[in-house]
């Protein structure tokens, strides 16, 4: 699909966000962006998209149609944090999970394999991005926190490899 200008390719974050947005909901999991979501319910899936350094793979000038060859091939962070509160969270609508808590954070994970990605896992609707497409996913690191009113978040981080799509680049 093609960006409509050039500043609706390089919103990145908010255009990754949305559509981890729609793909956490097309498969059963409410979550909220971080840029675009007001007031929140205390118990919630939020999506983050940090965008980083370009990981090389010059676009030619006739693909980016800038003139010039451009970076079309970064590095990123996708995070998710699961928040529950446990006084008002009832138990998991799953067997053999141990709260509904861990079974969110088991949902974030299965929809974060590649195969749920590519919406080759029956049952699972694929993620489709406007504009970018994800080269490389890692799971990087996963951090769990309990405060003393008994709210419990848990992070979930994935470096990705984001690549601009050829047909992407608006026309001039």
């Amino acid at each position: 699909m093609q960006a409509p200008s050039l500043e609706h390719l390089m919103d990145t974050q908010a255009s990754i966000e949305a559509g981890f947005v729609a793909y956490c909901a097309a498969n059963g999991v409410t979550a909220y962006g971080t840029r675009h979501t007001g007031d929140e319910p205390d118990s919630k899936v939020i999506v983050q998209y940090q965008h980083g350094g370009s990981a090389g793979h010059c676009a030619t000038s006739t693909t980016t149609n800038t003139g010039e060859k451009e970076d079309d091939w970064f590095n990123g962070v996708v995070i998710f944090e699961v928040h529950t509160e446990r006084a008002l969270a009832e138990a998991s609508p799953v067997s053999g999970f141990a709260s509904l808590h861990d079974y969110r954070v088991a949902q974030v994970k299965a929809l974060m394999l590649r195969g749920s990605l590519n919406g080759t896992v029956n049952g699972k609707t694929a993620l489709a991005l406007n504009y970018h497409r994800i080269a490389v996913i890692s799971s990087t690191a996963e951090d769990h926190a309990v405060a003393d009113d008994a709210f419990d978040v848990s992070t979930i981080n994935y470096a990705v490899q984001l690549q601009i799509k050829a047909d992407a680049w608006p026309t001039p």
